[in-house]
């Protein structure tokens, strides 16, 4: 089981099937409060853990939440929330980093930065050469 401050969105909307990749999200999740000093996304309960998320990188697509497989019963309102940005809960972090976790703490699972990519990321520039 994952804390909740570290949980993917998949597993907050309850996906049972899910792999590896919700590993990447928390990690996203611990380099952003080793930026920001604190937790990214505090959320009180489940629900609110969400809408953190959601205020932050805006709220997922239909096909966000097909690819992250959760009950095909999760229905949003049909209101579109635009994110503030990572760059808002992390103010003064270096842009290189705010522009990793953004490849990292993306809804779609398949589509986090990983492995080999990750190490390429010019964010690691001045560290492997």
């Amino acid at each position: 089981k994952v804390t909740r401050f570290y949980r993917p969105p998949e597993l907050l909307l309850g996906a049972e099937y899910y792999n590896w990749t919700v590993d990447l999200w928390s990690a996203g999740c611990v380099v952003g409060e080793m930026m920001r000093g604190n937790v990214i996304f505090p959320g009180r309960n489940g629900k609110h853990q969400l809408k953190l998320i959601f205020t932050c990188i805006g709220s997922p697509t239909e096909e966000d939440i097909r690819m992250m497989r959760v009950p095909t019963r999760i229905r949003f309102d049909g209101r579109v929330i635009v994110g503030s940005g990572l760059s808002k809960l992390c103010p003064g972090a270096d842009k290189q980093m705010i522009a990793l976790l953004e490849k990292i703490l993306v809804y779609r699972p398949k589509e986090r930065l990983w492995g080999p990519e990750l190490l390429k990321d010019k964010a690691f520039d001045a560290i492997i050469q």
